[in-house]
């Protein structure tokens, strides 16, 4: 399954995402972006499996930041659709790859909250 990483800015906690995701060797995440537009743009040429949408830390509902909005309607709205993970900032990396390996991509929207 192909997965794109919206909202997780380049450097360690991307590669730390990558890498837990790709242990699964059933997922290979294809492309990430941190930006919303760009984010859309590669949600429409790769069509991914399963998108991981990162909250931002100030935000705990999906609807609260317009740009997560966007990507979220956007990416759901693609045929076939991409499920979505929506991932909060201080998530650990595990339960993330955990939320990924249960649900079923082309119908479900998981929230992942972090461990205290």
């Amino acid at each position: 399954m192909t997965v794109l990483v919206v909202g997780v800015p380049d450097g360690e906690q991307l590669e730390l995402l990558r890498s837990g995701i790709q242990r699964n060797p059933h997922f290979r995440v294809v492309s990430h972006a941190h930006d919303a537009a760009v984010a859309l743009a590669h949600a429409r040429v790769l069509l991914p499996d399963i998108t991981v949408l990162s909250l931002p830390a100030r935000i705990d509902r999906l609807d609260a930041d317009p740009d997560v909005l966007r990507v979220f309607h956007g990416v759901r709205a693609l045929d076939p659709p991409s499920g979505v993970v929506l991932r909060t900032s201080a998530a650990h990396v595990p339960r993330a790859v955990s939320v990924l390996a249960a649900e079923e991509p082309s119908t479900s929207c998981a929230r992942e909250t972090p461990k205290p």
